[in-house]
Order: structure tokens, then C-alpha cells, then sequence
């Protein structure tokens, strides 16, 4: 289990607080555990495409071959879903922005 792509699911469970502790021996039951929706990079039209189709949730979307999918989203993105599905992530993480902490007010 990827711990990047566990790390960009929790923070879609962390709101609104902003803390959700995935434990890496959980990765598994956590991906399952949403709904197709909630993955990166599905959109209304996906989601619709996998409804028309019975799936739904992350677990069922597991149980479809690559192919399938593929042929149902395209090449590209069928792929990707299908890695997501399991967890894996390979995208770079990028930085919008670097903050900088200012020392403490009287600290030299």
C-alpha cells in the first residue's frame, strides 16, 4: 500500500478537523471503504460511467479487470483508476507553496 496515496485519502476523512491517523496495516480496509466518488480524478462523468455499471464503491471497482475498465473510461485514465483502486499512487506530490516560520518574537 502506497503510504502517499493513504496520505491523500485520509485528508479527504480528516475534514472537518483536519486529523485522520491511517495506520499502514490498515491501507487496505481504508481504500475499500469509500465510494468510487471520492477518488481523485473521478469526476460527475466517471462516476456516472461506473454507476451505469453497478459500481459504486472502491471494493467493487477492485473487482473489475483493467480491460473492463478501460474499455468503459479509456486507456489512460482507466489505468490510473485501476492503480488507485489498489492503493497506488505514483503521481509526484507538489508544492504549492513553502512556509517559512518566523522565530519567536525577542529569538535571535
Amino acid at each position: 500500500m502506497n503510504e502517499i496515496k493513504l496520505a491523500r485519502l485520509a485528508t479527504i476523512r480528516a475534514k472537518p478537523n483536519g486529523i485522520f491517523i491511517v495506520e499502514p496495516k490498515d491501507g487496505e480496509d481504508f481504500v475499500t471503504s469509500f465510494e468510487t466518488s471520492q477518488l481523485p480524478t473521478v469526476g460527475t462523468s466517471t462516476a456516472a460511467i461506473l454507476k451505469t455499471h453497478g459500481i459504486m464503491t472502491v471494493k467493487q471497482l477492485r473487482e473489475i479487470s483493467l480491460q473492463t475498465l478501460q474499455r468503459w473510461i479509456g486507456r489512460k485514465h482507466g489505468e490510473t483508476l485501476f492503480h488507485f483502486a489498489r492503493g497506488i499512487d505514483d503521481r509526484p506530490i507538489k508544492m504549492h507553496h513553502v512556509r517559512f516560520l518566523s522565530p519567536k518574537l525577542g529569538e535571535k
